[in-house]
């Protein structure tokens, strides 16, 4: 395979570099053609930023607890499991990420952990009725 000047890597060894708080991060374009958007996509349209990997993960725990809809018609199902483990995914990214986040990252996990847990007891207890 051929690499040509329209190539959208670049590849920067940074082993052994001693300090890299002073090293300037790569460039990254934000516009059409840039890793970050897709063909028809306006700029900063799907950016995956930290808060937007967190969401995903809190929309995709609200639909399997049946809070919101899975498919287009509105139908609702439900799928505790599933639920749970994107609670346990968010937890698992807050214990790794601790120290780390800006005081908003922190502060949307902590909230988004909170009120999924608390869904997931309330499924709990409505099934041990």
């Amino acid at each position: 395979m051929q690499e040509g000047k329209g190539s959208r890597f670049v590849v920067v060894d940074k082993r052994g570099q001693e300090d890299r708080s002073e090293e300037p991060a790569p460039s990254s374009a934000s516009g059409p053609g840039s890793p970050e958007s897709l063909p028809g996509e306006k700029p900063g349209e799907g950016e995956i930023n930290f808060i937007t990997f967190v969401l995903s993960f809190y929309t995709s725990a609200m639909a399997a607890f049946g809070v919101l809809p899975v498919e287009e018609d509105g139908t609702r199902e439900e799928n505790i499991e599933g639920g749970k483990e994107m609670i346990d995914i968010l937890g698992l990214l807050k214990e790794k990420t601790k120290g780390n986040l800006s005081e908003e990252e922190d502060k949307l996990l902590n909230n988004v952990l909170y009120e999924l847990r608390m869904i997931y007891l309330e499924k709990q207890r409505n099934l041990a009725l």
